[in-house]
């Protein structure tokens, strides 16, 4: 009796190995990942905020207006995990984390949806604090357009 319980508990850590192996994961970026790219807002130029956002795998750069040359603020971002909805959206949680500019030091956890299109981002970030590590509990749950941190960008290019 013994022996066969031991057996079945076996089987099932055997069973369960691989699931939990792939949960670790880590999430490998790709040279061409969709969420790179530049992105403008479209919405209320003349509110102060950067109007354009270079994302690419060294990090991000935003324009306060899409004419500057110099970047208002850079940050690193890393892609934390990805997967794609029933309706072909892309979703990424990102890690990031201010180096130049006013909120310099701070990190910030998002939530970005990329239409199945790849031509429009939604996110909702959450300043985490300056020096704060990250931790899976600041990611924001929804995008929400109520949010005072939401963001509607378009892709104008690569």
């Amino acid at each position: 009796m013994k022996a066969g319980k031991i057996l079945l508990v076996s089987a099932a850590l055997l069973f369960l190995i691989p699931f939990a192996a792939k949960a670790q994961e880590k999430y490998v970026p790709t040279a061409n990942e969709e969420f790179y790219g530049v992105w403008m807002c479209r919405e209320n130029p003349d509110y102060n905020h950067p109007q354009k956002s270079v994302i690419t795998a060294d990090g991000y750069k935003s324009f306060l207006h899409t004419s500057d040359t110099a970047p208002q603020e850079e940050g690193t971002m890393v892609i934390d995990s990805k997967w794609t909805d029933s309706d072909g959206n892309i979703w990424y949680k990102i890690l990031g984390t201010v180096t130049t500019g006013q909120w310099k030091g701070y990190n910030f956890q998002a939530l970005e949806k990329l239409t199945n299109s790849g031509t429009i981002k939604e996110s909702v970030f959450q300043p985490i604090g300056l020096g704060t590590k990250f931790s899976p509990k600041y990611y924001p749950l929804t995008i929400d357009p109520s949010k005072p941190t939401y963001e509607i960008r378009y892709r104008e290019g690569s």
